[in-house]
């Protein structure tokens, strides 16, 4: 199975595709983890990858490798924060991630909060579950 690592790069890469034609510059919106987000004051989407549970096994060990991920656009106002959400909705709905060698089921929404004020900034979670 992938590592969280290689989900994490291949989803990034899902995103800054479609997220580098947003923008007065070309590019500058990125996809970031954590860390990369910290240091940056421009617009982008903040990603997060973890494990979830799995209830279905064989022979006692896990049968399949469910993912949680979850994408938080950064926008100087509102407008720009639901655009940026409306592009990682493009992007991802649906869609199938390689990584680590394995392609995933289709993400799927789980659930989705809102674009609003974030600490002089606008951004809004939204859940994505995928399994490998």
């Amino acid at each position: 199975m992938p590592t969280e690592e290689e989900v994490a790069t291949a989803l990034k890469a899902l995103l800054d595709t479609p997220l580098a034609s947003y923008g007065a510059v070309s590019g500058a919106v990125k996809a970031l983890d954590y860390d990369d987000a910290q240091k940056t004051t421009a617009e982008h989407v903040q990603l997060s990858v973890a494990r979830r549970f799995s209830d279905a096994e064989r022979g006692g060990r896990e049968s399949q490798s469910p993912w949680r991920v979850q994408t938080r656009p950064v926008g100087d106002t509102i407008s720009n924060g639901r655009e940026m959400n409306r592009i990682c909705y493009l992007a991802l709905s649906g869609i199938r991630v390689t990584a680590g060698g394995k392609t995933s089921t289709p993400t799927r929404l789980e659930s989705a909060d809102d674009i609003g004020p974030d600490n002089g900034k606008f951004s809004g979670l939204t859940t994505w579950t995928l399994t490998f």
